[in-house]
Parts: structure tokens; C-alpha cells; sequence
């Protein structure tokens, strides 16, 4: 981890834990359940579980929702307990035509999607010539240079891929989990003609509100991050908003715990 990352004063023995976010109840309350010798702290109000899951020490973080909420929660999360690794997860609207409401996508590309440079050209469709603009890296090594798309860390992200290649998780059977791009930004964009942009310029598989601040932070701080998604709705098909998809990261997570 980065000589950048505050001080930690993690409690009890929560240093380097694995640490694991989701923004809304119905993304972390599967978790909790399945957690032993659960104690929890507020940071700045936002709320933090540690505990055993798995077999592993971890700490759940309720982010809540959207890009500055997340970004600020993961913040707190480095300073307070400098987690070995994160992994971001939850719901996301589909993009991708080949996946459906339930289906998950291994998150190997992620980018902010609010980050747009339109053209100034008149024509009437505003999203020709926009082009995508990065953010400026806050490591010192990166001397002010600005990122476009982050990653997930590829041993995490090879470990989640044979995962899923086994089938073996019964609680996922049907499901189809795909490795591909994720998009964030502070909007539910409920355009066909925006999401067809999206998946064909920047091959986005599906949009979240959280996941590139979170990114963002861990490509700063040198931090492994692992992103999940499943789609709780896509337009594309036509399938109206679940929550209950969020289980399927859930389940995703705690078969991963073990393998970490």
C-alpha cells in the first residue's frame, strides 16, 4: 500500500482486513447476516461492520449511494483501518445486450461516465463527438497525470473469474456472469440512445453511481480492488428494477471469500 495512506487506528484487529462495500441495505444485509462476532463503529456517520465471514476478516462498509458518498467512505475505510484490499459491490442498469436482470459482470474496466467532453457542434444529437476526459491521479509518482479507466486488481479479478468458471455456486445457478467495463456517474440515464452510446464507444456491460470513485481512491492509494455487479434492471430488455438481484454479489462474494 502506498506510503500515502494516513495513520491507521483500526479497532481490535482490523487492520488489513478485506474490506467490503455496498451502498444501499439490500447490497450488504446478506453479508451481515452470515457474520460472526459482528461489531460495529460510525465514522463520520457512516457505518462499519467487522467481523468473520468466511473464514476471513472482514469489514463491511455501507458507502450509501452515489459517487461522492462512496468516494468519501472509502476515504475513512484507508485512514481508519488501511484494508488489504476492497471489494466494491452491489447493483447496477445493463448496458450490455447479452445480459439479462439477475446476471453479473466481474468489473475488469471501470470509468466515470459523467466525465465527457461534448462537442461544440451543432448537431442535434449531443452525444457526437463526445469524447471521454480523465481525472487527475492524486499519487506523486503520477506527477498531476490524469486516468481515464481503472482496473481491478488482476489477481483478484483472475481469482473471481475461476470462481465463476466452476458453476458451483448453487444460489447463482442460471446466472450468467460476464468480465467486462463498468460505468458510474450521479445519474440514472434511462435513455436507449444513451446506453447504446455508452456500450458501443466505451463497451460499458452496465452503470453503477458508486463504483469509479471507489476506483479512483484505490488506483491514488495502491490499493487491490475487486468491482461486482448485478444487474437489478436493463432497459434494454425492458426488466424493471429488482433489488433482490443484489443477493447475487452477495453470494459471489462470500464463495470468493475463501479464495482470497
Amino acid at each position: 500500500m502506498s506510503d500515502q495512506c494516513f495513520a491507521a487506528n483500526a479497532p481490535g484487529n482490523y487492520k488489513n482486513a478485506i474490506l467490503i462495500q455496498g451502498a444501499m441495505d439490500c447490497e450488504i444485509c446478506d453479508l451481515l447476516s452470515h457474520m460472526e462476532d459482528v461489531q460495529k463503529t460510525e465514522l463520520m456517520q457512516f457505518p462499519f461492520y467487522m467481523g468473520r465471514l468466511c473464514g476471513q476478516k472482514v469489514i463491511v462498509s455501507k458507502t450509501f449511494q452515489g459517487m461522492v458518498n462512496a468516494g468519501a467512505a472509502t476515504v475513512l475505510a484507508i485512514s481508519h483501518f488501511m484494508p488489504c484490499c476492497i471489494i466494491n459491490q452491489g447493483v447496477c442498469g445493463g448496458h450490455d445486450p447479452a445480459l439479462h436482470r439477475g446476471d453479473m459482470i466481474l468489473g475488469e474496466t471501470i470509468f466515470n461516465n459523467s466525465n465527457l467532453r461534448f462537442s461544440d457542434s451543432p448537431d442535434e444529437n449531443p452525444l457526437h463527438g463526445c469524447i471521454q476526459i480523465g481525472c487527475e491521479s492524486l499519487r506523486v509518482e503520477d506527477a498531476g497525470k490524469k486516468c481515464t479507466f481503472y482496473h481491478s486488481d488482476k489477481m483478484l479479478l483472475t481469482t473471481a473469474q475461476k470462481l465463476s468458471a466452476t458453476h458451483q455456486i448453487s444460489a447463482l445457478s442460471g446466472i450468467s456472469i460476464k468480465t467486462g467495463t463498468i460505468a458510474s456517474c450521479d445519474a440514472w440515464l434511462n435513455r436507449l440512445d444513451y446506453i447504446h452510446f455508452m456500450h458501443t464507444t466505451f463497451h460499458s456491460c452496465g452503470e453503477d453511481m458508486e463504483t469509479a470513485a471507489v476506483a479512483q481512491l484505490c488506483h491514488s492509494y495502491d490499493i487491490p480492488l475487486l468491482s461486482l455487479r448485478s444487474l437489478s434492471n436493463t432497459l434494454v430488455h425492458q426488466e424493471d428494477y429488482d433489488e433482490s438481484a443484489a443477493a447475487n454479489c452477495q453470494h459471489f462474494v462470500c464463495a470468493l471469500l475463501p479464495l482470497i
